[in-house]
């Protein structure tokens, strides 16, 4: 135990930095107290899931959202079967807390999911198109080996346009499309991107998204949702 000048223990000790003065690495004593009654009753631990990815928060997305700040972690995917899909949360809601535990940065979210043992039931507070809702998640088993999603393959793409700054082509199949190039630099939009959503509406081409693009307000956010490997992010683009 790593002890304070009181004695009270405030830590577990995993590891000492050789040939360091009083270098150590420790657990903190809150992540002790969330497995310790499962390592008295099974030996081992046991944490939860809800089965979704997610992204932190930017300025742009906040205002597009309806959040007052930027904060809480936006959901990117859900996967089919999980939790979160029995729950009910769906792609674009913003997560704000876990029960009594508000989430200030995205990365908080895995952390006060996993304090959960599965088949537990937590209270996932979100919000959804600007309004506040409690939704109730029965959770999953985390598995360490879990068979990552598989890369969807590159198909060749014919008609292209720019618009928002963005040069994009259409993909395959009405899947999207693609961003070839960016005239100002944009801090979550790389070449590469597919864009397969724009202000909560299907892309399915260059055309669409025009037609989304020029419907939208002058001096509003456009809101694209892009996939990228295996998952996906959420895009604020102003329009001028």
């Amino acid at each position: 135990p790593l002890f304070n000048l009181r004695g009270e223990v405030i830590g577990i000790n995993t590891a000492i930095r050789a040939g360091a003065d009083g270098i150590g690495f420790a657990i903190p004593v809150g992540s002790l107290k969330d497995v310790v009654d499962q390592l008295k009753s099974k030996g081992f631990v046991e944490r939860g899931k809800l089965g979704l990815q997610f992204q932190q928060v930017s300025q742009e997305l906040a205002s597009a959202f309806g959040l007052d700040r930027p904060h809480g972690a936006l959901v990117t995917d859900v996967v089919a079967g999980s939790a979160a899909a029995a729950a009910g949360i769906q792609s674009g809601d913003v997560i704000v807390a876990i029960d009594d535990q508000p989430i200030s940065q995205a990365d908080q979210l895995p952390r006060h999911v996993a304090r959960h043992a599965p088949g537990s039931t937590i209270k996932v507070h979100l919000v959804r198109d600007g309004n506040k809702l409690t939704l109730s998640a029965k959770l999953d088993k985390l598995e360490s080996d879990d068979e990552a999603p598989k890369r969807p393959a590159k198909q060749p793409e014919p008609a292209s346009g720019k618009m928002l700054g963005i040069e994009v082509r259409d993909t395959p199949a009405g899947s999207g499309v693609m961003v070839l190039s960016l005239a100002r630099p944009l801090a979550e939009l790389r070449r590469g991107d597919v864009i397969v959503q724009a202000n909560r509406k299907a892309v399915s081409d260059t055309a669409s998204l025009r037609a989304i693009v020029q419907a939208a307000k002058a001096g509003s956010t456009v809101v694209l949702k892009v996939r990228r490997g295996d998952g996906h992010r959420y895009v604020g683009v102003p329009l001028k």
